[in-house]
């Protein structure tokens, strides 16, 4: 049984490894994580976002934020998984990027919209 997210990831063969990788960064690296590839998988996505749910369940949360596309489907599971283990709804949204920087707009250039 999956215990973390690195397994999941590896069961659903989104971990690259002996490779020659470039990072968005410019930073070269061997191995590379490809969250994408869990996506498909419902049943592995749900389960990470209740591991992100367990580790921050104590705190006091009442919205999950991600960026739009990359994060939407984890925020959403794991707002979830919050409202079932709080027992109050956890809303789940997301942001965009600010289409004023959409060029070269970085992950800091994310906005609410869509009356979030």
């Amino acid at each position: 049984m999956e215990t973390n997210v690195v397994d999941l990831l590896k069961n659903v063969g989104g971990i690259i490894t002996d490779s020659h990788i470039v990072y968005t960064s410019g930073k070269h690296g061997s191995v590379y994580l490809n969250k994408d590839a869990i996506y498909p998988h419902a049943t592995e996505t749900a389960k990470v976002g209740k591991m992100f749910a367990e580790k921050f369940k104590d705190l006091d949360i009442d919205v999950v934020v991600a960026p739009a596309i990359g994060g939407t489907l984890l925020s959403q599971w794991t707002a979830f998984y919050l409202s079932e283990m709080k027992g109050k709804e956890v809303l789940g949204v997301y942001t965009e990027k600010d289409k004023g920087t959409m060029a070269g707009a970085s992950e800091s250039d994310q906005i609410f919209r869509r009356g979030y």
